[in-house]
């Protein structure tokens, strides 16, 4: 079982993750918006923002599980 350290050093790793996967997200709705506002084509940017979005799922998923464990960790033994 991993060290509650180590979960948490993770946790601040996918911290950095998220708000990269955010700044990304940020800045893909942006172009569309330019885009749109020029008349480009906004199809493959969109799937990009798709996929950016749902990697921003998983990595707060995954970090949600990893509190859990950490939680976990915490509880007094009774």
């Amino acid at each position: 079982m991993p060290s509650p350290w180590k979960e948490c050093e993770e946790i601040a790793r996918i911290d950095e993750e998220i708000a990269a996967g955010q700044q990304r997200v940020a800045e893909r709705i942006h172009l569309i918006q330019w885009l749109t506002g020029n008349g480009g084509d906004t199809a493959e940017i969109r799937k990009l923002l798709q996929d950016d979005e749902q990697a921003l799922r998983r990595w707060r998923e995954h970090r949600l599980n990893l509190l859990e464990d950490v939680a976990r960790h915490e509880e007094p033994e009774l």
